[in-house]
């Protein structure tokens, strides 16, 4: 291909210079980046803060939360969050470049904070802070020179300071930072040479600082002093000899000090101290024998002491004690299996134990728990999926618990929570940090603009930056306010979920003007919020979930008025509610899940009012319920996933009456069910993940008969799984990301048989993953996320053949991609929320055009100088030009080459011909 094009222009510099300057200038344009016309662009950067490489919370101090911090300019700095709503702002670049002065070890004494730091001068050394840069100096430089002495291990007792350091003479020893003004002293040489004893994991417990620490002579034991070298000693040899027990994660509780060790007999168990030989012994053997069930990541919580440990039996999972052998047991098994959740980092805060653990369905993410076994739960699936936001450095300040979290979309951010998925929020980034996102969702199609949601209310679009408006400030300058639930039109108007600071989430209404935008009931009074959610409009009214804060999650309805909002019926009487999910519309009629007195989550239905509001089928009898799931509508009949008890969780079908509610088919027979999932219309038939009795999960289709719910195709033959996700109707295809166990996870589409099953494209080819997600039905293509293994996840569109399948654009070069989502067209504009290096998540919009005129090869409805640069583009660089199209074949000869480039520029330029209407 390009040798055929290198001799056209050769031909091309004896024949028509003139032309051949023409597409020199072109090439140039393409090379200066120039001629954006029919690409993607940026509508407004509607967040232009920025976006942290790395976060750690390990202090609070003062109402303040310190933090190391990387912003990807400055490098590692110290950074502080305070203020209502707090905010992250740097303290002081101790090191000015992108390699920064790496805080670490940050603890509180006397009011300050204390840390080690690189100047790039002095070493690391011994700082503090205040907060402000004023009062962020040098606090000692116990090693003159640019080696430092690398203090760490951070402990205050009585306004004292005391820490781990290398002078250079004696190794790593026990210092202390005290006197006025304080001054550094070491405390005890306790190992003499330059290897030190390496003093870690200080604590203060009963007047005292407890340590470990390796004489020399008896092995890494646990020490205990009081600040003089007379009141520093050994507490007990727990295992004679060199090796030691190696005493780690100190903790104080009721009077005693925690801790895991091995003493030779038992490997590392839980043991517990006074301070004294003989108050030291051996609390209980978790794991007898060798393997040890490592116990830590200790917290004091209700009356009792939480950790993590593992059996050999339920993996690592989450323990508590009350000091005694009889009290201390497994408190929950959070990942049931010898995988365990592993759950760390526990910290209390606002009054519950927050930790990070990790499940099947949602990968490693913050839990919390009220000491209860029913109050212990996921707070909020910050990445969806079983990949998990990671979250880290838990630090407790007031009523709220900080950490930082990795979001699919946003990358590494700060956030905050009081334990609840409403209250866990991204924490504002104050002003110079670079590319933060405002992350737009919640699109909708409001009177020919798109009205979405960022992260300070609800906006406005037509396209353009001009025309992209705030319609409310909800953050009221402080970034704790957003339309962060749904946002749907109702009788000509919006209705959203919404909080500000006052009111938490509650219900508000908009008619896309910033005068008409308000708030309708504040159902549940002061800042909590009634946290509107379950949204689903019929006619003029809105029904949703809400709690007033007195009989729990209910069903409630409005019609964008004050006296028309209040709840349907209370379900199930009492402060638990009903937690009425899974709205769905049929002829006129509300259907939903919810939980009656009669027993578990069941179908219901409603007509709007109280009296009308009745179980529709109660499934399964008694206190577990069907738990019916995933509603869908196909031809006038509701389907959906249920268990009675029986058979598992497995396909049911109603018509709307008790008697017509029937289970369709018992897909995988047994109890165990047969794991549907993704349920989706599809012309007359419902499209659903499923797995049968004897393949993988694989894609099923059902006209609502047994012998009409059939196995589309074993895309993944044998016992193995496809897993098919993302199922999207477009016309009468339905396209599906899908495992083959040759091609990775790829694009797929089917028209509901076998043979026309197929994979679209092997996007990333080979075994490697494309990952399509994002998957959106767009002017009868579809347009979706994925990656090539070139370029990131990125933006394609396909009309469902292999070659109308192409990359659209590649936003942000390399890995991880712009991750382009929440796809809406609108106007001949397909909005997208992507990011890029410069100004991280925010509002894209591509211009599709009509797609129909010969030339008009970037399909951005007119010919000018983009459309021969949009064809090099694709001789060259492979950018696409659709086939369905005669666009780019500006000659009409039947191919897309050089030639219609040159067409176009002597049209453009010289005055030759318009391109022939296509047909």
């Amino acid at each position: 291909m390009l040798s055929r094009h290198a001799r056209s222009i050769a031909k091309l510099a004896i024949a028509e210079p003139r032309v051949l300057g023409l597409l020199a200038l072109a090439w140039t344009l393409i090379g200066m980046g120039g001629a954006r016309a029919g690409e993607a662009y940026l509508v407004k950067d509607l967040n232009p803060y920025g976006r942290f490489v790395s976060i750690s919370w390990p202090a609070a101090a003062d109402g303040k939360v310190f933090l190391a911090a990387d912003d990807g300019v400055r490098g590692s700095e110290l950074w502080v969050a305070d203020g209502e709503p707090p905010a992250a702002r740097l303290v002081r670049d101790l090191r000015e470049g992108p390699e920064g002065s790496a805080p670490q070890g940050l603890a509180e004494a006397a009011g300050a904070i204390y840390f080690s730091a690189d100047d790039g001068t002095r070493g690391r050394e011994l700082w503090r802070s205040d907060g402000t840069a004023e009062g962020t100096r040098l606090a000692a430089e116990i090693r003159p020179g640019p080696e430092g002495s690398s203090p760490g291990d951070f402990a205050a007792l009585r306004g004292t300071l005391f820490f781990s350091a290398d002078d250079g003479i004696h190794g790593r020893e026990l210092w202390a930072l005290a006197g006025s003004p304080p001054s550094p002293r070491l405390i005890l040489d306790l190992r003499e040479g330059p290897l030190g004893s390496e003093p870690r994991g200080l604590i203060e417990h009963g007047g005292a600082i407890f340590f470990s620490a390796d004489d020399g002579q008896g092995g890494r034991e646990l020490w205990r002093t009081d600040g003089t070298p007379e009141g520093t000693f050994l507490v007990k040899d727990l295992q004679p000899g060199p090796e030691g027990s190696d005493p780690k994660e100190l903790a104080g509780f009721q009077g005693r000090l925690y801790f895991s060790a091995g003493d030779g007999q038992s490997d590392r168990e839980l043991w517990r101290t006074d301070g004294t030989p003989e108050g030291t012994f051996l609390v209980r053997d978790l794991r007898p024998g060798l393997a040890g069930s490592s116990p830590g990541d200790f917290a004091v919580f209700g009356g009792a002491l939480f950790f993590s440990a593992d059996d050999g039996r339920s993996g690592r999972e989450l323990w508590r004690t009350d000091g005694g052998p009889e009290g201390t047991a497994l408190f929950m098994d959070l990942f049931p299996g010898p995988e365990g959740a592993s759950p760390v980092s526990l910290t209390a805060a606002a009054g519950k134990l927050f930790f990070r653990a990790r499940d099947e369905a949602h990968g490693l993410e913050l839990w919390t728990s009220d000491g209860t076994l029913a109050g212990t739960h996921l707070v909020s699936d910050l990445s969806f999926g079983a990949g998990g936001s990671e979250p880290a450095s838990l630090a407790p300040l007031g009523e709220v618990l900080f950490f930082a979290a990795l979001d699919r979309v946003l990358g590494l951010e700060p956030w905050r929570s009081d334990g609840t998925a409403e209250g866990t929020r991204r924490l504002e980034a104050g002003a110079g940090v670079p590319t933060l996102s405002s992350n737009p969702r919640s699109f909708i199609d409001y009177r020919d603009s798109l009205v979405f949601a960022v992260f300070d209310g609800l906006w406005r679009s037509d396209g353009t930056p001009s025309g992209t408006e705030l319609l409310r400030d909800l953050s009221f300058g402080g970034g704790a306010g957003g339309f962060t639930g749904f946002v749907v039109e109702v009788d000509g108007f919006l209705l959203a979920s919404a909080s500000t600071p006052q009111t938490g989430y509650e219900l508000w209404r908009s008619d896309g003007t910033p005068a008409g935008t308000a708030l309708i009931e504040d159902i549940f009074p002061g800042s909590k919020g009634s946290n509107p959610s379950e949204p689903m409009a019929m006619g003029k009214i809105l029904f949703f979930k809400a709690d007033d804060g007195a009989v729990g999650p209910e069903l409630w309805r409005s019609d964008g008025t004050p006296e028309g909002t209040a709840m349907v019926k209370d379900i199930l009487p009492g402060p638990g509610g009903s937690n009425a999910a899974f709205l769905t519309e049929m002829g006129g009629r509300l259907f939903f899940a919810a939980a009656g007195p009669e027993g578990g989550q069941e179908l219901w239905q409603s007509d709007g009012s109280e009296a009308g509001t009745a179980l529709l089928a109660d499934i399964f009898p008694g206190p577990e319920g069907s738990a019916p799931s995933f509603l869908t509508v196909v031809n006038g009949a509701l389907y959906f996933s249920a268990g009675d008890g029986i058979h598992g969780q497995e396909l049911w079908r109603s018509d709307g009456t008790a008697s017509g509610t029937a289970l369709v088919k018992d897909i995988s027979p047994g109890p165990g069910g047969s794991g549907l999932s993704s349920l989706t219309a599809g012309g007359d038939f419902l499209f659903f993940s499923a797995a049968g009795e004897t393949g993988g999960q694989e894609l099923w289709k059902s006209d609502g008969t047994p012998a009409g719910t059939v196995l589309v195709k074993d895309v993944y033959p044998g016992p193995e799984s496809s897993f098919p996700a993302f199922l999207t109707a477009v016309g009468g295809t339905i396209f599906f990301a899908a495992f083959d166990g040759f091609s990775g996870v790829e694009l797929w589409r089917s028209d509901g048989t076998a043979g026309g099953t197929r994979l679209v494209r092997d996007l990333n080819p080979g075994p490697s993953d494309s990952f399509p997600e994002a998957l959106s039905a767009v002017n009868g293509r579809l347009y979706f996320s994925a990656s090539d293994g070139e370029a990131g996840a990125e933006l394609w569109r396909s009309d469902g053949t292999e070659a109308g399948t192409a990359l659209v654009e590649d936003l942000l070069p390399g890995p991880p991609g712009s991750r382009p989502a929440s796809m809406m067209e609108i106007g001949g504009l397909l909005y997208f929320a992507a990011e890029d290096e410069l100004h991280g998540r925010e509002l894209w919009a591509l211009p599709l055009g009509a797609g129909g005129r010969r030339g008009d090869a970037n399909q951005d409805g007119r010919l000018d100088i983009a459309d021969p640069i949009t064809i090099i583009n694709h001789l060259f660089r492979g950018r696409p030009i659709f086939p369905e199209s005669c666009a780019g074949d500006a000659d009409g000869d039947g191919e897309i080459a050089l030639a219609d480039a040159l067409y176009l520029l002597r049209h453009l330029f010289q005055g030759g011909s318009a391109p022939a209407p296509c047909g």
